[in-house]
């Protein structure tokens, strides 16, 4: 199944740009979520002619999708409980026990975490000025979520992730479970309406910090990962029919609707109780077809795969690097800014994928774990195929 290394690969390369380009940018663009954006863009760009505005209208797009980009890490999400319960689906219990299954995703995850630490404390380029102090530690045990205000974005803000997924992956084993007895249609309705109800009440109750929404709390984005177990679990049972119908035309045209309605949730808090389940579940469909196109043109897909086998390393390093180029690189234009990033992005992904696969044979050697058991998870750097 080449296309989900690709859903993968196009969704990592897509927020290593959105994280480049933000910084780059540093706030010259207009911020489509805040109304009036091509109007506001065009004020900011000035066009004395025809031809400038046609410019105008390109650029305005172009960066219109590439402020897309965060909505991707949901894509990871889903992909998350895909993988995890696709390698589990034929059996009740792990092979090796729950207890194993634990043993086997922690070192799969915190060996490169631990090295990405490393990494940001021994750069002097990636500094952020952020002091060390006890959230460094509890960094590095994977408390990425509480308190949100001071841990969420501590360091590398990247690293949210991380931590809704060490959340997901505690739960896994009890929605494992309820999946089974549930069964697919009841499963996505209850997680479905735990997802909205905690969406609901720290919006528009509570009124807690962003955060908690965002990843702090994992039920707020248990639907993405849970749909990706359902996915994940008919793909197991009927691969071919699963595939014919996520790649048919109807489902394209549904998930793009999905995704575009999305959008209208940004108008309240009430309404955003429904954002980040739409917009992941519209987008992996896009995404899926744009892989799946891609896939026909081997000598663009096998980089872009590799790099999304691999994207866990590019995940965890690339953020403060990426960073520090574009801040040095405001003074160009777009057009300019473009080209060079697209000329460091694959240098950082090379650099990250040789890092992961080092890390990776140094935690097998030392610790005796193999990354490729038959029970393996698709962490972002892990493939069912």
């Amino acid at each position: 199944m080449i296309w989900i290394d690709l859903v993968k690969g196009i969704s990592i390369l897509w927020i290593v740009f959105f994280h480049f380009f933000n910084s780059y940018a540093n706030n010259r663009f207009p911020w489509f979520i805040r109304g009036g954006y091509f109007s506001k863009f065009l004020s900011v760009c000035s066009p004395h002619n025809g031809l400038a505005m046609l410019q105008c209208l390109l650029e305005s797009v172009f960066v219109l999708a590439i402020d897309f980009g965060y909505h991707a890490v949901g894509v990871f999400l889903l992909l998350s409980g895909l993988g995890l319960t696709y390698s589990l689906a034929h059996f009740a219990d792990p092979p090796s026990g729950w207890t194993g299954w634990y043993r086997d995703r922690l070192l799969r995850l915190y060996p490169m975490y631990w090295a990405a630490h490393i990494i940001y404390l021994v750069t002097p380029f990636a500094w952020t000025g952020e002091p060390i102090d006890y959230r460094f530690l509890l960094s590095l045990a994977g408390d990425r979520f509480y308190p949100p205000d001071t841990l969420f974005y501590y360091l590398n803000t990247a690293w949210w992730y991380f931590g809704v997924l060490i959340q997901l992956y505690f739960v896994f084993p009890l929605l494992f479970r309820m999946l089974q007895k549930t069964g697919p249609l009841a499963f996505l309705v209850i997680t479905g309406l735990v997802t909205l109800i905690s969406r609901y009440l720290l919006l528009c109750v509570f009124v807690v910090s962003g955060d908690y929404v965002q990843g702090a709390f994992f039920g707020c984005r248990l639907f993405e990962f849970t749909l990706g177990m359902v996915i994940g679990l008919q793909l197991r049972r009927d691969r071919v029919a699963l595939e014919r119908l996520l790649f048919s035309t109807p489902v394209l045209l549904i998930g793009v609707a999905i995704y575009a309605a999305g959008f209208l949730t940004y108008h309240s808090s009430a309404t955003y109780t429904f954002s980040d389940p739409m917009f992941t579940t519209g987008l992996f469909v896009i995404v899926a077809h744009f892989a799946s196109a891609i896939g026909r043109m081997r000598s663009i897909a096998s980089p872009i795969a590799r790099v999304g086998f691999y994207s866990y390393g590019l995940y965890l390093i690339h953020e403060p690097l990426v960073y520090f180029f574009g801040r040095h690189l405001r003074d160009t234009n777009l057009l300019t800014f473009t080209m060079i990033a697209w000329l460091i992005i694959p240098m950082l992904a090379v650099i990250s994928i040789e890092l992961e696969r080092t890390i990776n044979a140094l935690a097998e050697r030392v610790l005796g774990h193999s990354s490729h058991e038959a029970a393996k998870p698709l962490e972002p750097g892990r493939s069912v195929s």
